[in-house]
């Protein structure tokens, strides 16, 4: 058992704006000769963030897949700014289509301003077609908007089991007359939610930040269900009704429905009325100075 630990900049001398992939082979190729990975990026000021990685291999299925992420946000907040991105790796040996869409918490489409780095101008635009070519990346960012905040929740439609994609919104500190400092506070990353029956999030309710939750609806149907807060020992604290609109969202924090004890630590557990009726979770923070992170 061990470790190995790298940053690439360390071993391979990258040309400027490098973008693309790192593939890594085991000398076992059984699956228990598989080790585990996570990618890792690290900037100047020492913030740590995680990137997605993906299998490799070849599917000839055409069928294809949707994926929920709960929440994205772009443009400013007091002090801030939120900058969207999008990281999309293709892990077949073929050209994959995909397609993102923006939706409010009403279900209703949402506007962002988004690039595909190095391949196409910002455009403003609720869906994105992007071609990600085999083996390879694409990379969508905001940060264009000029405006107030605009917070979505992202619907990815995609070919392959071999892909794989992460939705970040980067902090980046605001300086005063409108500056954007460009190192970030931090990167927050929504992966994938899955759609399960019932779905959990840790719970830790201090003075550092308000415990919430992001839950959307993909499908045609409104969904009713029910969020119950337990303690360490899986005891019932409080429970409360989550209406979510078709294709729609709801975004809350705990301590606006329940009265929790103070420095409680456990876990919400969202009920969904029946298997073929789920919608996909992410749990929140938000800091006093309004500054938002994900949590699993």
């Amino acid at each position: 058992m061990g470790q190995f630990l790298k940053f690439l900049d360390e071993v391979v001398n990258f040309p400027p704006n490098f973008r693309g992939l790192l593939l890594i082979t085991w000398s076992d190729t059984s699956v228990q000769g598989w080790g585990s990975v996570v990618g890792l990026l690290l900037y100047p000021n020492g913030v740590l963030a995680a990137v997605p990685i993906t299998r490799s291999g070849a599917s000839t299925g055409s069928a294809t897949t949707a994926d929920v992420f709960p929440h994205t946000a772009d443009g400013q907040i007091p002090g801030f700014d939120y900058v969207a991105q999008i990281i999309l790796m293709n892990g077949d040996g073929r050209d994959l289509d995909s397609k993102l869409e923006f939706l409010d918490d009403a279900g209703n489409p949402v506007a962002m301003n988004l690039e595909v780095v190095g391949v196409a101008p910002s455009q403003s635009s609720n869906t994105f077609q992007v071609r990600v070519p085999a083996k390879g990346i694409r990379v969508l960012r905001g940060g264009n908007s000029g405006g107030p905040a605009r917070s979505a929740w992202v619907r990815l439609t995609r070919g392959s089991n071999f892909f794989a994609a992460q939705v970040d919104f980067i902090v980046l500190p605001r300086l005063g007359a409108g500056k954007i400092e460009g190192i970030p506070l931090t990167q927050v990353s929504v992966q994938r939610a899955a759609e399960a029956d019932p779905t959990f999030m840790p719970v830790i309710q201090d003075t550092s930040g308000s415990m919430g939750f992001a839950l959307a609806n993909n499908s045609t149907a409104a969904i009713s269900a029910t969020a119950t807060a337990l303690d360490e020992e899986a005891r019932t604290v409080g429970s409360f009704p989550v209406n979510i609109p078709s294709q729609g969202r709801v975004i809350g924090f705990l301590e606006e429905k329940l009265q929790l004890p103070e420095h409680f630590r456990g876990l919400l557990r969202i009920n969904w009325p029946s298997f073929s009726q789920t919608g996909s979770a992410v749990g929140l923070i938000q800091y006093p100075n309004g500054v938002l992170a994900a949590v699993p």
